[in-house]
């Protein structure tokens, strides 16, 4: 089944970790793992997005990305 209201939350918390992202890219306070850790967030919510638009986003999503990827 086809969940675009998931889609879209899940599309507007990865616009929130972009923004961070930006507000991140002159400072130097920010360690590499930090950045890091936003980048995955970012690309894990809209791969999320992408399945739920497809109507493929398995109740294992949850658990993260990795578990994701081994039952698709």
């Amino acid at each position: 089944m086809i969940d675009s209201e998931q889609a879209q939350e899940l599309a507007d918390a990865a616009e929130r970790d972009i923004s961070a992202l930006r507000g991140m890219g002159e400072a130097t306070m920010f360690a590499d793992e930090i950045f890091g850790f936003h980048v995955q967030q970012a690309a894990e919510k809209l791969l999320k997005a992408w399945l739920a638009l497809r109507g493929s986003l398995p109740a294992v999503a949850r658990s993260g990305i990795w578990r994701l990827c081994w039952t698709c």
